[in-house]
């Protein structure tokens, strides 16, 4: 399980992408705020497609593969 108010942070390669700081811990949810760095644009359009997949499964009750499937 992760502790309220630790971080995660994702990396492509040496170049840091975002931080999350998780508000509350549960399995198998996690929720925390988002911060975005400078470079977070080079991986927006990607991260904007999956919510659009997301939404779409959310609206027609398919599953998480199919969104695998569709996320390059």
């Amino acid at each position: 399980m992760t502790d309220p108010d630790s971080e995660w942070r994702l990396w492509s390669g040496s170049t840091l992408i975002d931080t999350i700081t998780v508000d509350e811990a549960g399995m198998p949810w996690q929720h925390g705020r988002f911060l975005p760095e400078p470079a977070f644009s080079q991986c927006k359009p990607w991260f904007d497609k999956v919510n659009a997949i997301v939404e779409r499964r959310s609206s027609n009750g398919s599953t998480t593969p199919t969104i695998a499937s569709k996320v390059p």
